[in-house]
């Protein structure tokens, strides 16, 4: 069952108008902001991502309630922010939310309108059978500039929220889209075998390739079910056109990157670093990362030529996916994988299974 969580982000509103007021937060305010199971939740996804990233060991241990503490108190008292950088992100977030409380007032309360149940049900839809979304999605006065799946649940950040009409939108893009594109993350990971399942750093390159190649077909779906950055008139930032244009560049990479690294060429570490940066990042100032467009385009082919529901029953396994779209791709003239990269993905997708 999903669950939508907004306390926390009540609570920032509560200690900014304190502060518009003229008045000062009192100590406890400031730590039931800390201790907030979201800001909880969202510190510690963040020391995960500086771990996956090749962050040091005194990055994370600065990501801490009492740093978030130690961070709001400076911040109610005027004082410059000395503390993790990240803090200092939190705190200029701060600055700049100040600028118009009663708009945050608004779409705080459209927030509490959201109806998770209904959002749950056209997912579920859109899942192989079996799987389970049992979350909580979090909105968060926080940093990061759109929202995000983490284990089992997932952060969605509310400054960047605006209202059209009654409905809120994150970037141009409804926020009950945004939730339905998560959550398609998270019941799908409810049904992977637990070694494609697990947060974190993939132990070999075999993990490495079966987490992009799953990135594929899971970002692929769930963009292409609920937020279609190409569909018409589309608000989106995205510039989906240009993008696009670079599939068979995108195409090409990807193949390389997976060979190298199957065979050895390309070690774990100098793996992780260059192709979750090459695809995950940022494409040359397009900011459309590249496997959402290879994905879309993989999972559009694998629907023309077989329907959606094959597609959702294929999201089970990265090699199933990777065969069917090398098929699927032969009748409608697209990129096609070598055979030597398909049976090594296959064979690592087994591997995988009987360890």
């Amino acid at each position: 069952m999903l669950k939508i969580d907004h306390r926390g982000t009540g609570l920032v509103l509560a200690l900014l108008e304190t502060l518009e007021a003229g008045l000062k937060p009192s100590p406890e305010a400031i730590r039931e902001i800390c201790s907030d199971p979201g800001y909880v939740f969202l510190l510690e996804r963040t020391r995960a991502m500086v771990r996956q990233f090749g962050g040091d060991e005194a990055g994370m241990e600065g990501l801490t309630t009492s740093e978030l503490e130690r961070c709001l108190s400076d911040y109610a008292e005027g004082r410059a922010w000395q503390g993790h950088r990240f803090f200092g992100r939190f705190g200029a977030a701060l600055d700049q939310a100040r600028a118009n409380p009663p708009r945050h007032r608004e779409i705080y309360a459209a927030v509490g309108r959201l109806e998770p149940g209904t959002l749950e049900q056209e997912v579920l839809r859109r899942l192989p059978a079996g799987a389970t979304i049992d979350s909580t999605a979090y909105f968060l006065a926080e940093v990061h500039s759109n929202a995000y799946a983490y284990q089992h649940n997932l952060v969605v950040s509310f400054w960047p929220l605006e209202l059209v009409g009654e409905q809120p939108t994150c970037l141009g893009t409804p926020i009950e889209a945004v939730l339905k594109h998560e959550m398609h993350h998270i019941g799908l990971r409810s049904v992977l075998p637990d070694s494609q399942s697990a947060d974190g750093v993939p132990n070999s390159p075999e993990e490495l390739v079966l987490g992009l190649v799953g990135a594929l077909s899971g970002e692929g779906a769930a963009t292409m079910f609920f937020t279609p950055y190409d569909a018409p008139g589309s608000a989106s930032p995205f510039p989906w056109d240009k993008t696009a244009q670079d599939l068979p560049v995108h195409y090409r990479d990807m193949e390389t990157g997976l060979r190298d690294l199957l065979s050895g060429r390309l070690g774990l570490q100098e793996g992780l670093q260059t192709l979750l940066a090459r695809f995950l990042g940022a494409y040359e100032e397009k900011h459309l990362p590249a496997i959402y467009v290879m994905g879309v385009d993989m999972c559009r082919r694998l629907v023309a030529e077989r329907g959606e529901t094959a597609l959702v029953e294929l999201l089970r396994s990265p090699a199933g996916f990777l065969v069917a779209y090398n098929e699927a791709s032969a009748q409608s003239d697209g990129y096609r994988f070598s055979q030597e990269v398909i049976c090594a993905v296959v064979d690592a997708e087994e591997r995988g299974q009987h360890d």
